[in-house]
């Protein structure tokens, strides 16, 4: 449980960060070709690969870069609009490396909104409980599960700029529009 917790809070991590970095149309359905290329992420394991309109984000995991999610972006000035469409394998496998009920062991990518559903189920079956135990309010747990439905959104708008090497994502986050600022540098 540990495992996947981490792994779900990597995915959520990796998702703002891809989402913040990733584009919005610039009335042209073009996108900035700064951005085409391997971008590292500034403190952390992340790195996330840009071209011409489409994204794939990876993690570190002992020295080897994992696929994660992939999906489409677009840009415009320079606010970005960028939606996940797949996410990989590797963000639903156990430590046995069983996938959960319902996900093909043949299938490396899955929909989105499948891996979305499958964690909501999860999400709040554990609030249901809290309830039922009075630890949480009816209140709470409403709040609860529509932070977690506006958390796991598959399109996020950022704003973006490039100086030199360095590319500066920012989002706004979270319930309380938090301003969310991820720092990556070039890799290529």
């Amino acid at each position: 449980m540990t495992r996947k917790t981490f792994k779900f809070t990597l995915i959520a991590v990796l998702l703002v960060f891809s989402m913040v970095i990733l584009g919005c149309p610039d009335g042209n359905g073009n996108t900035d070709p700064a951005l085409n290329g391997t971008w590292a992420s500034v403190g952390g394991g992340g790195r996330m690969y840009l071209h011409n309109g489409s994204f794939t984000m990876s993690y570190n995991d002992n020295g080897t870069f994992k696929d994660t999610m992939r999906g489409t972006y677009t840009t415009s000035g320079n606010t970005m609009t960028s939606t996940v469409t797949l996410v990989h394998r590797n963000n639903l496998m156990d430590e046995s490396g069983e996938l959960p009920p319902g996900f093909n062991a043949s299938t490396e990518w899955f929909n989105y909104s499948q891996y979305v559903s499958y964690y909501r189920d999860i999400y709040k079956s554990v609030l249901d409980l809290q309830l039922s135990n009075n630890i949480i309010t009816q209140a709470q747990y409403n709040e609860s599960l529509a932070e977690f439905d506006t958390e796991s959104s598959a399109s996020r708008t950022s704003t973006y700029a490039i100086s030199g090497d360095t590319l500066t994502v920012t989002t706004t986050n979270g319930p309380d529009n938090t301003p969310v600022i991820e720092i990556y540098t070039r890799v290529n």
